[in-house]
C-alpha cells in the first residue's frame, strides 16, 4: 500500500485482498459483514516489487519480453526504473519487448497499481464530458457503481445480487521472463475442415513471428492413446514480422469428441515444431478435439429452432450457468476446478454457460470441460449495463477479445460466444422508454454504440480468428437484431422470483432454449456457522442480511414460502425449507423443458455455483457443497427420465429420452396413501425411440383424480428394464403445504467398511425430503430424497479418517420435522 514504510510479502498470482489477509491487517472478508469494512481497499494505490536475476546468457538473446498473463487492472510497470507498461484491461495479456532496460544480474520490477474506483471515475468524467450524451440513466443494476462499466475488469466484484462488493488490484495471473532469437511460434491453432467417421481433414495453422526473411521447416506430430504419429511437414519461407502459415494433413479414423451422456471426449495432442537451418528453433503443444459443432436456427410455422447440433446429432443441453468459483479468482485451486466440473457431471450435466460479468476461466477449466464432455457457452465479459463506445474503449475491447478468442479456440467445449449478457434485453425492456422521453438523439447514439460493439467489434474478431464457430450477440434474443421471444433464439425466464409467479408457471412457459431460469435459497447449516456466530442466527439479523445480496431476496423466500410451505419452526428449518423448495422448483422446471421437446432444446439454470457464502440461487454452495437442488437436477437431467404433469385439466406420464439408441421397457405406475396402502396402479409396455419425448398415459384430471384423497397420497412411477430402475419419480397432487404428512418412524442400518460406508434406511410411513446431516465434510451419494414406507434406500458415503460416533452425529431432518 502506497504510504506505508514496510514491504510486505506477496503472492502472484494474487491480489491485494488476499495478499492483506495472508498479512493479517485485514480480517476475513467472507465473515459476518467483514465485507461492508473493507470499502476502503480499491480507493487506495497499491504497488508490487520484487528483484529477479538475469544471466548473461539470457541477454544475449536478440529478444527479450516481459510477458504478463494478467493485470488487474490499471497498472504502471518499470523495470529497473523504467516505464514499461501502463496497463488498463483486466483480460488482456501484456507483452513487453524489455531487453534494453534489463542488465546483468540483478534487475527490479516494480508495478503500481491505481485505485480502480478513482480511475474508473477519471476515464468516466472523461469520457463523457467529451460524448453529446450521458449513459448514466442506463446503470441500474445489483447497486454497482456506474464507472465500473469503463473499467475492464470482472463486473461481478463491483457487487451482484449474489456477490460481494470486493473490488480488488494485483497480478491475478502469472508472469514470465521470455527470451528467443531468430523467430519463434506464437500460435498454433487446429482447424477443422471437413469430419466423417473416416477420416478428418485438417489444417494446422501457425502463427510465427521472425526477425528476418528465412527459410524454415514447419514440422507437426500428433497422438492420441499414446500413441505418436508424424505429419509430413513442409517447407516455407518466412518474411520479417508475422506470418501465418497453414499445414494440411489429416488423421485417418479420428476419434470424435461427443459432450456428456452421449460418448467419449477424446482430446489430442498435437505438437508444432519450428526448424531454421536444421537447428530446431521452437515447438509448441496444444490440446483439441475433434466434432463438428453447430447452433441450429431453422425457420417453422412458430419462429425458428435454436439447438446444439454436435457431429451431426441435435443435442438437448442440459445445464447451468457458471460464475467465477471466487471473489478473488487468483486464489482457486486446481482442486476446487475439478471438484466444480465433477459435480456438473455428476449431475449429468453437458453444458455450462460461463456467464458475461465475471472472467474468461482459466485454461484448467477449459481443459476439464474438454475432458468431460462439458459443452460451453462462452460469453464475452458484457452484462446487465450500457457501456462507452469511444474509440479508445472499442479498441481496448477489441484486443482483449482477441487475445481471448486466440487463447480458447482450440476447446472442443466451446460451441458459441455470446456478446453479451442481457444487455439487449435492457435496452428493449427498461431504457428505451427513459431514453426517448430525453431525447431521440441520446437513444441513437445509445443503439450506435451497442451496434459497434455487439455486432461489429465482437463477431468481427470472431469471425477472423475463430470462423467456425457460432457467434450470438446477446443472451438472451430472438436472433440477428431481433429482441427476445419465445419461439426463436434464447430465453431468461425470471416470471418465477423476480415476478411471483406460482411455480405452475414452469408449465405455461415454452421457448426454443432457455440460457436463465432460477430460484434461490440459503446454504445449509453447516456453511453458515462458518461466517456467524450464534447470535446471528436469525434471517433478519444484520449479518445473514449482509450475505443476502438481492434487495428483495427474503421477502421473495417469504412469498413462496406462504404460497408452498408451512411457516418453519426454527432457524435452522428456515434454511433447509429453503433448499427444498428451491429444489422443487427447479425439479418443475427442467422436467416441464425436457417434456417439451423437439420444440425446447435446452435448459441451463441460474447458478451453478457461488463466489462467497450467501443466500444465492445456487446448486453448490462455495465450498461446492452439494444442495437440495443438485441432488435433484442430478435425477431430472438424468439420461431416460419419467415425468409427470397435472396441466390445463390433462394428467400424463411422459418419458424422456436423451439416448443415442432406441429401448423397451416397462411403465409401472401408482397411487399409494401415505401409510403405504396402493389405491390404484397400472403397467404399460413403453417402445422409446431415440433422442425424444413420448406420452404413453393421459387421462383427464377431473375423471382420472375424482376419488383420491389428494392431501394423504402420492403419484409414484417407476421404468423399469429387466428389474432394474431407469428413472423413478414422485408426483404429488396439493401443494406441499397442504399434504397431510405424519412424523414417521425411520430406521438406520449403518455399515462401514474401509473406504465406503453405507447407511440403509426404511420408515412405517411417507418421508418427504429426507435430509441426512453430518459436521464432518462428507459427501452423500444421494440426500434430501422421499421415502415410501416398505421401501429400502441405501445411501453411501466415503471418509478418510473414522468417525466416531457416528449414529450419534448424523441428524435426519424431513419436511415434517420443520413445523
Amino acid at each position: 500500500m502506497i504510504g506505508s514504510e514496510e514491504w510486505l510479502e506477496a503472492s502472484v498470482p494474487g491480489c491485494v485482498h488476499t495478499d492483506l489477509l495472508a498479512n493479517e491487517l485485514i480480517p476475513d472478508p467472507f465473515y459476518r459483514d467483514n465485507e461492508l469494512k473493507l470499502g476502503w481497499i480499491d480507493k487506495v494505490p497499491f504497488e508490487y516489487k520484487t528483484k529477479f536475476k538475469v544471466d548473461k546468457s539470457v541477454l544475449n538473446h536478440d529478444n527479450i519480453e516481459l510477458y504478463f498473463k494478467g493485470l488487474d487492472t490499471y497498472a504502471d510497470v518499470y523495470v529497473n526504473g523504467k516505464l514499461v507498461l501502463s496497463a488498463d484491461n483486466m483480460f488482456r495479456e501484456w507483452k513487453i519487448d524489455v531487453k534494453k532496460f534489463l542488465e546483468v544480474g540483478k534487475n527490479e520490477l516494480r508495478i503500481y497499481f491505481h485505485s480502480p474506483f478513482h480511475r474508473g471515475l477519471m476515464e468516466m468524467e472523461k469520457h463523457t464530458n467529451k460524448l453529446p450524451y450521458d449513459l448514466s440513466p442506463l446503470y441500474s443494476f445489483a447497486n454497482q457503481p456506474i464507472t465500473s462499466t469503463y473499467t475492464r475488469k470482472a463486473p461481478y466484484q463491483y457487487g451482484w445480487d449474489w456477490g460481494p462488493v470486493l473490488t480488488t488490484s494485483g497480478i491475478w495471473r502469472g508472469v514470465y521472463l521470455k527470451a528467443w532469437n531468430q523467430a519463434r511460434i506464437n500460435n498454433l491453432r487446429i482447424v477443422q475442415k471437413k469430419l466423417s467417421a473416416d477420416k478428418a481433414l485438417l489444417s494446422a495453422v501457425f502463427e510465427i513471428e521472425s526477425m528476418s526473411t528465412e527459410d524454415c521447416f514447419i514440422g507437426l506430430s500428433y497422438e492420441m492413446g499414446g500413441i505418436s504419429k508424424k505429419v509430413q511437414g513442409i517447407k516455407t519461407n518466412l518474411k520479417k514480422g508475422l506470418n501465418l502459415v497453414s499445414l494440411d494433413f489429416e488423421i485417418p479414423e479420428p476419434k470424435l469428441w461427443w459432450p456428456n451422456g452421449m460418448g467419449e471426449h477424446p482430446v489430442y495432442d498435437f505438437v508444432g515444431q519450428l526448424n531454421i537451418k536444421n537447428e530446431k528453433t521452437d515447438k509448441i503443444k496444444v490440446k483439441s478435439g475433434l466434432r463438428t459443432a453447430k447452433v441450429i436456427c431453422t425457420p417453422d410455422k412458430k419462429g425458428k429452432s435454436f439447438y446444439f447440433e454436435i457431429n451431426g446429432i441435435p443435442i438437448f443441453a442440459k445445464g447451468a450457468n457458471y460464475i467465477p468459483c471466487d471473489i478473488f479468482p487468483s486464489r482457486v485451486s486446481e482442486e476446487h476446478y475439478r471438484e466444480v466440473i465433477q459435480a456438473a457431471v455428476d449431475a449429468n450435466m453437458n453444458m455450462l454457460r460461463v456467464w458475461g460479468g465475471g472472467i474468461y476461466e482459466e485454461d484448467i477449466f477449459y481443459d476439464l470441460c474438454d475432458e468431460n464432455g462439458i459443452m460451453v457457452w462462452q460469453d464475452f465479459m458484457f452484462a446487465c449495463h450500457s457501456y462507452p463506445g469511444y474509440k479508445e474503449f472499442l479498441e481496448s475491447v477489441k484486443n482483449e477479445a482477441i487475445d481471448n478468442v486466440k487463447r480458447l479456440r482450440n476447446h472442443p467445449c466451446i460451441v458459441i460466444w455470446c456478446g453479451n449478457n442481457e444487455i439487449d434485453i435492457i435496452f428493449e425492456r427498461r431504457v428505451r422508454e427513459k431514453i426517448e422521453k430525453r431525447s431521440p438523439e441520446i437513444r441513437k447514439k445509445t443503439l450506435k454504440t451497442y451496434d459497434d460493439l455487439f455486432y461489429k467489434v465482437l463477431p468481427d474478431v470472431c469471425k477472423k480468428y475463430d470462423e467456425t464457430r457460432f457467434y450470438w450477440h446477446s443472451s438472451p434474443c430472438g436472433g440477428w437484431k431481433k429482441h427476445e421471444t419465445a419461439n426463436s433464439g434464447d430465453v431468461h425466464y425470471w416470471g418465477v422470483w423476480h415476478e411471483d409467479h406460482p411455480f405452475e408457471k414452469f408449465n405455461e412457459n415454452r421457448a426454443r432454449f432457455f440460457s436463465e431460469w432460477g430460484f434461490q435459497s440459503y446454504p445449509e447449516f453447516k456453511i453458515v456457522k462458518e461466517f456467524t456466530r450464534p447470535s446471528d442466527w436469525d434471517i433478519l439479523s444484520h449479518v445473514m442480511k449482509s450475505h443476502q445480496k438481492s434487495s428483495y431476496g427474503n421477502e421473495k423466500i417469504d412469498t413462496y414460502l406462504k404460497m408452498y410451505y408451512n411457516t418453519p419452526k426454527d432457524f435452522r428449518s428456515y434454511l433447509y425449507v429453503t433448499q427444498v423448495m428451491q429444489a422443487e422448483a427447479g425439479k418443475l422446471a427442467i422436467e416441464t423443458h425436457r417434456r417439451n421437446r423437439p420444440f425446447t432444446m435446452g435448459t441451463l439454470y441460474w447458478q451453478l455455483n457461488d463466489c462467497w457464502p450467501v443466500a444465492s440461487w445456487a446448486s453448490l454452495d462455495y465450498k461446492n457443497r452439494w444442495k437440495a437442488f443438485h441432488y435433484y437436477a442430478k435425477k431430472a437431467y438424468s439420461d431416460v427420465l419419467a415425468v409427470v404433469s397435472n396441466f390445463e385439466g390433462c394428467f400424463k406420464v411422459q418419458v424422456v429420452s436423451d439416448l443415442s439408441e432406441s429401448f423397451q421397457a416397462e411403465l409401472e405406475m401408482k397411487i399409494m396413501n401415505f401409510t403405504g396402502k396402493e389405491l390404484w396402479k397400472n403397467s404399460l409396455p413403453v417402445n422409446m425411440e431415440a433422442n425424444t419425448c413420448k406420452t404413453f398415459f393421459e387421462e383427464k384430471s377431473d375423471t382420472f383424480l375424482k376419488e383420491i384423497d389428494k392431501k394423504n397420497t402420492a403419484f409414484i412411477v417407476r421404468l423399469v428394464q429387466d428389474k432394474r430402475i431407469l428413472s423413478k419419480n414422485i408426483f404429488y397432487l396439493v401443494r406441499f403445504k397442504d399434504l397431510n404428512l405424519s412424523k414417521p418412524k425411520i430406521r438406520k442400518k449403518i455399515t462401514f467398511t474401509s473406504n465406503s460406508h453405507r447407511i440403509e434406511l426404511s420408515t412405517d410411513r411417507f418421508v418427504k425430503s429426507l435430509y441426512l446431516s453430518l459436521d464432518e465434510d462428507v459427501f452423500f451419494s444421494d440426500n434430501f430424497f422421499d421415502l415410501l414406507p416398505g421401501e429400502k434406500k441405501i445411501v453411501t458415503f466415503s471418509s478418510e479418517k473414522k468417525i466416531e460416533d457416528f449414529e450419534k452425529k448424523l441428524e435426519v431432518m424431513s419436511l415434517v420435522d420443520t413445523y
